[in-house]
């Protein structure tokens, strides 16, 4: 497929409509205003993590120090590959540049990596937004209709300070387990991700959902939002190769059932997103 954009002949980016030149005018043939009130957001890539690429580059030019002009060569080269893979790689994505909030369809979840090893994040999400019920404050960008509060409970790691005694303590006494909300689209397939909600969840060592379970390390203390919003909730430990369902006791006495419903997807060739209601094609392409 060929970039939209008047006069260019190069490809698009698989799964999008413009090349990585022209992809910022997404937002200009499908423009997405900020759930929380912000204005029109701007559609870009995520963020290159410029750190370790800057970091490798700087230990070549040490080891080459003694040949002065072939290290300067190397660490140019080492930059320029990096953000070369950078743009090759990286998703793009809605997001607001005035709350920094981060709008993912599940093409762009599957870019959510958690750092102790909590698989399948994008599914289990899904699995959250598939089974919610409750009606959150904010509309979907995507076709303004009032988004799905998906409560996630999570534990971060230690903050090492570098001093033998106090991180001692810190792995002597449980984490807490926090509470977010988050904000999904069951027509669009889209979530809201608020300022460092993403970070969170790539950095959780435990993640609590109510229709996945609770999966991580077991070791933690229960923050008051957290318990309050699972009470009630019967929540297992999620098994890898199964699915685990927790259920609500109240929605058990009013009738209520949580169906789980197929998910289809875009029929652009290279496009994972989920499909706009009954449609073929995804928000974007529709």
């Amino acid at each position: 497929m060929k970039c939209m954009a008047v006069e260019c002949s190069s490809d698009a980016v698989e799964g999008e409509l413009f090349c990585h030149a022209h992809i910022r005018m997404t937002a200009e043939v499908d423009p997405m205003e900020c759930p929380r009130g912000c204005g029109p957001m701007a559609y870009k890539q995520d963020r290159w993590n410029v750190g370790l690429w800057i970091l490798g580059s700087f230990v070549a030019f040490l080891l080459l120090i003694e040949m002065f002009v072939l290290a300067v060569l190397v660490s140019i080269s080492i930059m320029t590959w990096g953000g070369w893979q950078h743009k090759q790689n990286a998703s793009y994505r809605f997001s607001c540049f005035r709350c920094e909030g981060v709008l993912l369809d599940h093409k762009t979840l599957s870019g959510i990596k958690n750092y102790s090893g909590i698989s399948d994040l994008p599914g289990k999400l899904m699995s959250e937004l598939d089974n919610s019920i409750e009606s959150s404050e904010i509309k979907c960008p995507g076709c303004e209709v009032k988004m799905a509060r998906i409560p996630i409970s999570y534990v971060l790691p230690d903050q090492g300070t570098g001093i033998t005694i106090i991180d001692l303590i810190q792995l002597a006494v449980p984490n807490t387990m926090n509470l977010m909300e988050l904000d999904g689209c069951r027509d669009c397939g889209l979530i809201w991700f608020d300022k460092g909600e993403i970070d969170n969840i790539k950095k959780s060592q435990t993640l609590r959902g109510e229709s996945f379970g609770e999966a991580g390390k077991k070791r933690y203390s229960e923050g008051y939002q957290s318990r309050e919003a699972f009470k009630g909730i019967k929540i297992e430990r999620a098994v890898e190769g199964r699915s685990v369902m927790a259920i609500d006791n109240k929605r058990k006495k009013t009738g209520s059932s949580l169906s789980r419903r197929e998910f289809t997807y875009c029929s652009i060739e290279g496009c994972n997103s989920l499909a706009f209601r009954s449609l073929e094609y995804c928000h974007r392409h529709k």
